[in-house]
């Protein structure tokens, strides 16, 4: 990272060089062994005297290298010449690749742009006439709002209430113990540690003030001039909430880790319970939804048990696990073409997994779950059957949809509030035909 720059300069000066020599302006002793005379044999004087200075200044080198091999290999194929030879292709290959190094004009206009144009300052250097960006959420559309803003002229906020961006499709291989934790966090702060106009906050918003533009979190009052809501959202039991200690969703990292411990701990004590009823009810997961999260918990379960925990138990086979996806739709992944929901419900079946369609869950028990009329034994219940947006709706006192999810404009503004945008997960968000 530190010597190629200087190497790709020393590599430019022995280069022009050779071809200030091949050009006829210096006069060297022979034999010239160290130089790659031969390399530009084909090229006249004169282009190769213009090329020489473009390779001492350094000046648009990917471009000069470019036109360097079409040109020459260009008049070797119209027969006017000998072309490049694949090494010194190979060398200027380098420049097109990797730029011209530090000691050059393209760095310094590199520099220039970067300070005067696309604007990554220092934190010092942030005027503070610059218009201030709030943005609150720091899931994906939260981070790709603040990564596409923060070479441009704004003073950015990003508000989370943890400190780590969270890639949450792969939570359910934390739940079933396949990943760490870190594996699927990222602090946030380390994403911006060379932007000087963005600055990180920990904290939870409770409020928005349209009227004096300001929001509310932990106490505290921040100013804005635009304001980007991104703040996803939760779990949704349609109603039912006391069902929430019984069937845990999956979005948070410590949602994860509650479900990989109820996992691996219902293997645990259907090892050592020594009653077969209740190893059979400890050995039935029931997972509600077959949405893209369900699914690939249902899958990944199936797996753990049949192949992952082969061989570590004595009293109970984890082979013998029921795993049972419930599912309120005709088919599994329904947002997905039905070919494809099709091909994912074999896979699951050759897993070993039950695939209940067309069942509304009733009720949730601490130790079974009712499907219509039907009861189902099981101490282990995930939940992945809907989602609540944000109260980011009732933050502006705007137009929603039946899950909470503001209602935008094509360009994702609320409406009569031209400065607050909502994107994601809190946004409803209408298409072409209104979908």
């Amino acid at each position: 990272r530190h010597a190629a720059p200087w190497y790709l300069a020393g590599l430019r000066l022995w280069l022009a060089l050779a071809l200030v020599v091949h050009a006829g302006w210096l006069a060297l002793p022979e034999p010239q062994v160290l130089l790659p005379l031969a390399s530009f044999a084909a090229l006249p004087p004169a282009s190769a005297a213009l090329y020489a200075l473009l390779m001492l200044a350094g000046f648009a080198m990917p471009l000069v290298s470019l036109l360097a091999i079409l040109g020459l290999q260009g008049a070797m194929l119209m027969g006017y010449g000998a072309g490049l030879p694949l090494l010194a292709m190979a060398t200027l290959g380098l420049f097109i690749a990797h730029g011209s190094g530090r000691a050059s004009i393209d760095a310094v206009i590199a520099a220039w742009l970067q300070a005067n144009v696309l604007r990554d300052a220092k934190p010092g250097m942030v005027p503070d006439d610059w218009p201030h960006v709030v943005i609150v959420g720091g899931g994906f559309g939260g981070l790709a709002c603040a990564l596409a803003l923060r070479r441009l002229p704004v003073r950015i906020t990003l508000i989370d209430r943890q400190n780590y961006h969270l890639f949450q499709p792969l939570l359910y291989q934390i739940a079933t113990a396949a990943l760490s934790p870190a594996d699927v966090a990222i602090p946030i702060r380390q994403l911006f540690r060379a932007d000087g106009n963005v600055r990180v906050l920990l904290g939870e918003v409770d409020r928005v003030d349209a009227a004096q533009r300001t929001i509310g979190f932990g106490g505290n009052a921040l100013a804005y001039d635009y304001l980007v809501l991104a703040t996803g959202a939760t779990h949704s039991y349609f109603g039912r909430d006391d069902w929430a200690p019984f069937a845990p969703g999956l979005k948070r990292v410590e949602d994860a880790i509650a479900v990989r411990a109820a996992l691996l701990g219902a293997f645990e004590k259907a090892e050592s319970c020594g009653d077969p009823a209740r190893a059979r009810r400890l050995l039935t997961f029931v997972i509600i939804g077959a949405g893209p999260t369900g699914v690939e918990l249902a899958g990944a379960i199936a797996e753990l048990a049949r192949h992952g925990l082969e061989h570590e138990y004595r009293s109970i086979d984890p082979a013998d696990a029921r795993v049972i996806l419930v599912q309120a739709a005709d088919r599994i992944l329904p947002a997905f073409p039905p070919e494809l929901s099709a091909e994912a419900a074999h896979s699951l079946e050759r897993l070993g997994v039950e695939i209940r369609l067309d069942a509304r869950v009733t009720g949730i028990e601490a130790e079974r779950v009712l499907i219509g009329e039907e009861a189902i034994e099981s101490e282990t219940v995930l939940w992945a059957a809907g989602v609540a947006a944000s109260p980011a709706g009732r933050w502006l006192n705007a137009a929603t949809d039946p899950s909470g999810r503001v209602t935008v404009d094509p360009c994702l503004r609320v409406a009569g509030q031209g400065n607050v945008f909502v994107i994601g997960d809190a946004a409803a968000s209408l298409g072409w035909q209104g979908k």
